[in-house]
């Protein structure tokens, strides 16, 4: 079975690297050569900075090949420093009222197999009441402190690094509410997600090897599954 689950990776590395060029700029100009230069398109209607603070209103960002990012309403982005590592950056953001874009997303979201669980998460009809994150880089190297995003329906967590085009453990909580799990078939989500409070449920993923085609081990009380994908 094959289980592709760069559709996840591809959006939160798409993220992460619009918030490090927002980050990284020093005003709209910047913003503009460095989105251009790395094949993101960027718009916002309003930009304030404070204090070395970036605060949005109707912030759209997206891979220019993959045509994956997000809208959001307000977008908060603040840098970190790191007096121990000097080398490295950080940004510390809060994004609210957000929807995920993706080119051709019309189509009929699914829910009878993991590939399409996985993916869930990351269609553009989903309204994320807020998405937060603390990422660290250093050259090549992505440090996801922590990644949540929160919906009525959906909660998304990450957390791990990637190391240039390696996945060092990298980990995904999905918890589905009762209103989402009512249409996944009854033997598959007995089979792999783990109840939670209040009628929800969870699924936990593991990620580990190169980015293209990594190896994917998902565990429940019923059973421990590996996976390695291929390109």
């Amino acid at each position: 079975m094959r289980i592709d689950a760069r559709k996840g990776i591809i959006v939160a590395a798409s993220l992460v690297i619009v918030v490090y060029a927002l980050y990284t700029s020093l005003g709209p100009i910047a913003v503009y050569l460095f989105s251009k230069a790395n094949g993101i398109s960027v718009s916002y209607k309003s930009l304030r900075v404070r204090n070395g603070n970036f605060s949005f209103r109707g912030l759209a960002a997206a891979d220019k090949r993959t045509g994956i990012g997000i809208y959001s309403d307000e977008a908060e982005i603040k840098p970190i420093y790191r007096l121990d590592r000097l080398h490295d950056m950080g940004v510390d953001f809060c994004l609210s009222k957000v929807n995920f874009i993706k080119e051709g997303s019309g189509r009929r979201i699914g829910y009878d197999s993991l590939e399409e669980l996985l993916a869930v998460p990351f269609e553009s009809n989903w309204s994320y009441r807020e998405i937060r994150g603390l990422v660290y880089f250093r050259k090549d190297d992505i440090h996801i402190d922590s990644f949540s995003a929160k919906s009525d329906e959906i909660t998304l967590e990450v957390a791990g690094d990637i190391n240039g085009t390696e996945i060092s453990d990298l980990y995904i909580k999905i918890r589905f509410s009762a209103a989402v799990t009512d249409r996944i078939p009854q033997e598959l989500s007995k089979a792999i997600l783990e109840e939670e409070p209040d009628g929800w449920r969870s699924l936990s993923v593991r990620l580990s090897g190169n980015l293209a085609s990594p190896s994917i081990s998902i565990s429940s009380k019923l059973f421990r599954l590996n996976i390695k994908t291929v390109n």
